[in-house]
């Protein structure tokens, strides 16, 4: 009688124990859907500080390929990269003369040397740094670039943003924007530019590329999540591609004059976000004194 009993437990507690193994195998066969969340434009043209949604943590593509540092020894290492145009020399020689932390990315455009102009107090002049030369990205000699410091470095790779301007580079305008994907997949941008009517951005065209910047095409968003300083560089003469009413080849359609009021917009391409824009802004205001030809 105590066999037949232990026989008939053991069987349903059997049975169970194999529905239970095949919820568990079945649960983990089955594909689990996570979405890919759309990239982001934080932020086009001029940045004068913190952006929303991106906490502080703004790279440029220099430090995002450095993984977030330089290499330096210090408490900040120094990138010590100009993205701008310069008149004069750069003295900086990718060493601070503080103890803290210097991205030195210069992204603006100033017509005097960049040799002793103030960084958050301490002079960024190429001396010893407290003690460890930097040994990130030198400035040797003759600067290439020019304008204003993207901001001050930490250990992390993060700065606290100072202001970034839309500046010239030749016949180019160069168009800084803040790129950020969760996933840190590359990315297809569209740039765009308008003219400003008062109100509202009108007869919108898509900007002819100049040489220089960061392209259109596999645009980096690397360390995912991470809100990364990219430029792009418009042909200013070549002026910009609008549509037709009636869906031809777009027109190309070039500016009336260095005083015409215009804006940028940039777009994720594949995103339903709407473009982020620029502030209104004036060819005449940014150092152009006539509209260059296109060549």
């Amino acid at each position: 009688m105590m066999q037949r009993r232990e026989h008939s437990l053991r069987r349903p507690l059997t049975l169970l124990f194999a529905a239970l193994v095949g919820l568990s195998a079945g649960a983990c066969d089955d594909p689990v859907d996570i979405p890919n969340a759309p990239a982001t434009i934080p932020a086009v043209g001029n940045i004068d500080g913190p952006v929303e949604g991106c906490d502080d943590q703004i790279m440029t593509q220099t430090q995002a390929l450095d993984g977030g540092t330089d290499g330096g020894t210090d408490a900040g290492a120094d990138a010590g990269v100009d993205v701008g145009l310069d008149a004069g020399a750069d003295a900086d020689t990718g060493a601070d003369a503080d103890a803290g932390a210097d991205t030195g990315t210069d992204v603006g455009l100033d017509a005097g040397a960049d040799a002793g102009e103030a960084d958050v107090g301490e002079a960024d002049a190429g001396a010893a740094d407290a003690g460890n030369a930097d040994v990130g990205t030198v400035d040797a000699g003759a600067d290439t670039g020019a304008g204003v410091d993207a901001g001050v470095g930490t250990d992390a790779g993060a700065f606290e943003p100072r202001p970034v301007r839309i500046t010239r580079d030749g016949n180019a305008l160069v168009i800084p924007y803040l790129l950020r994907d969760r996933e840190g997949d590359d990315q297809r941008i569209k740039v765009e530019l308008c003219e400003w009517n008062g109100s509202e951005a009108v007869s919108c065209g898509v900007a002819v590329q100049s040489a220089g910047g960061d392209g259109t095409s596999f645009v980096p968003t690397t360390p995912a999540g991470t809100c990364i300083l990219h430029v792009f560089y418009w042909d200013v003469g070549c002026g910009r591609f609008v549509a037709t009413d009636n869906g031809s080849t777009p027109q190309k359609v070039f500016i009336d004059g260095v005083d015409q009021e215009l804006v940028a917009q940039v777009s994720v391409i594949g995103s339903e976000e709407e473009p982020t824009q620029t502030e209104p802004f004036t060819l005449e205001g940014i150092g152009f004194e006539s509209v260059p030809e296109c060549n």
